[in-house]
This record gives structure tokens, sequence and C-alpha cells, in this order.
């Protein structure tokens, strides 16, 4: 198959025979073709990152620097090619030293993969002092071609408490 075959949406093949008879004389068949669609591949990845509940790890009943936000990753083939290799990326826990496992790396088209955290992100001061946690992240892989694939961003936003005092005038 060529990249013409992909582009026309069908790999043509026309083929004769020929030989010789009895008396010497060269003998052809007529043209014999055929035609075989063709789909080009598509490689496609998906992410859906998700954020669990805060653990107050400190007990201030706020969500503050120091508390603790589990995240995990699903990741389909969307595409109609196998995906090798595949593994998310997200900078803020990479930050933290946290890697992220997914199980299986080679996807099917249609395939999942879940994606865990090595440990749960630790919310920062400036976490907390910007008023929320917003984490992106994108799931790449290599296509049979050897052509990487990465996915969209996802993200989530885990609101976080400012911890802030007032003075109160009487």
């Amino acid at each position: 198959m060529t990249t013409a075959d992909e582009a026309s949406g069908v790999a043509a093949n026309t083929a004769t025979a020929g030989g010789t008879d009895p008396d010497g004389h060269a003998v052809k068949s007529a043209p014999s073709g055929t035609s075989t669609p063709v789909t080009a591949p598509h490689p496609v990845l998906v992410l859906a990152k998700s954020a669990g509940t805060p653990v107050d790890t400190n007990h201030s009943g706020l969500t503050d620097a120091g508390d603790t936000i589990g995240y995990g990753f699903t990741v389909t083939n969307a595409g109609n090619v196998p995906v090798a290799a595949v593994a998310v990326s997200d900078p803020k826990l990479a930050a933290q030293g946290i890697t992220i496992a997914c199980t299986p790396t080679s996807l099917a088209p249609g395939g999942v993969a879940t994606c865990t955290a090595s440990a749960p992100y630790r919310v920062t001061a400036a976490d907390e002092q910007a008023g929320a946690v917003a984490n992106r992240a994108t799931a790449s892989g290599t296509d049979p071609n050897g052509v990487t694939v990465t996915s969209p961003a996802d993200s989530t936003t885990t609101r976080s408490d400012r911890n802030t005092a007032s003075a109160m005038l009487w």
C-alpha cells in the first residue's frame, strides 16, 4: 500500500498472465484487476483526568497548603490504529517527583488504559494563595509508523481556601 492508495481510499491492482502456446506463439490473458478499500491510519488519544476529594492532612477544616489531592487518568485510543508506549504527562505532579504509570501501555483501537499517580499531589502555599489547584495533563503514545500521538490536554481545578485573617473593629 502506498501513500497515494491511502489518499485515494483504494488500493488498485491490475495483472495479466502470459505464456507460450505449443506452436511457440506468445499468449497473453486479458487484464484482471482488484480494488481494495483502504482506510488511512488515524491515531487519536483522548485523556480524561479526575481529581479526588482533597484530604485535610493538617485537620484545619480547610483545603490549604500541605493537604493532598489524588489524581486519576484514563487514556482511550479513539483512533483506528494501535498506539504503543502510552504515557501521561502532568507537569504539576512531576514537579513534586510524582510519576504516573499506565496499564496497559499498548492500546488497540477502542482500548482503554488506567493510569495511576505514584502519590497524591501536596497542595502548596502558592496553590492556596491562588485560591485553586489548577492542573493540566496530556497523554501520548507512538503510532505504528513511530510517530508521537498526543492527546488534547485535560484539566481539573480544585478550590483551595485562603487562610487570611481579617481585623474586626468594635
